[in-house]
C-alpha cells in the first residue's frame, strides 16, 4: 500500500471518531440549553410573583392612597416581567425539537406547567419560531392594553373608590 492510502484511511477513522464525539457533545449542549430555558422560566415566574405580592402588600398597607409614581414603576416592572415571561417561553420553544399543543397538553397533564401558564404556551405553539417575535408582540400588546385599560378605569375613580 502506498503512504497516501494509509494516511487517507487513518484520517477517515479519526474523522468518524470526531463525528461520534461531536454527536455526544451536541446532545449534551441541547440538554443544557433546554434545562437553562426552563430554569430561566422558573426564575422569571418567581420574580413576577414577588412583584405582584409586593404590589398587593403595598395596597394593603396604604389602601386607597396609592402613589401614582410608584404605581407607574410597578406597572413598568410588571410589563417587563411579562415580556421576559414570553421570551422564556420562546426560548423553551426553540430548545424543544417538537414544540406543539400536544406537548404543552402533556406538560400540563404531568404538572410541569399550570393551566394558567398553558395558555401562553399554547398561543406560542401556534407560531413557528421565525414568527415568534410577532407572537411576543401580540401577547405583550394584549397584556399592555388590559393593564392600561384597568389603570385608566381605576384612576378616573375617586381615591376612596379605587381598587389599586
Amino acid at each position: 500500500m502506498n503512504t497516501i492510502a494509509i494516511a487517507s484511511f487513518l484520517l477517515a477513522i479519526i474523522s468518524v471518531g470526531v463525528a461520534i464525539y461531536q454527536g455526544f457533545e451536541r446532545k449534551r449542549l441541547d440538554l443544557f440549553v433546554k434545562n437553562q430555558a426552563w430554569h430561566n422560566y422558573s426564575l422569571i415566574l418567581r420574580a413576577w410573583g414577588i412583584q405582584q405580592s409586593s404590589f398587593n402588600k403595598y395596597k394593603d398597607i396604604y389602601g386607597k392612597d396609592v402613589d401614582l409614581e410608584l404605581l407607574e414603576q410597578l406597572s413598568k416592572t410588571d410589563t417587563f416581567l411579562h415580556a421576559l415571561h414570553l421570551e422564556s417561553i420562546r426560548q423553551i420553544q426553540l430548545s424543544e425539537s417538537n414544540f406543539d399543543i400536544q406537548l404543552v397538553n402533556l406538560w400540563q397533564y404531568i404538572g410541569r406547567i399550570s393551566e394558567s401558564q398553558a395558555k401562553a404556551f399554547k398561543e406560542t405553539a401556534t407560531f413557528n419560531p421565525p414568527g415568534i417575535i410577532g407572537s411576543i408582540k401580540i401577547h405583550l400588546h394584549r397584556y399592555l392594553q388590559e393593564k392600561i385599560s384597568h389603570y385608566q378605569t381605576e384612576l378616573t375613580k375617586p381615591k376612596e373608590e379605587r381598587k389599586i
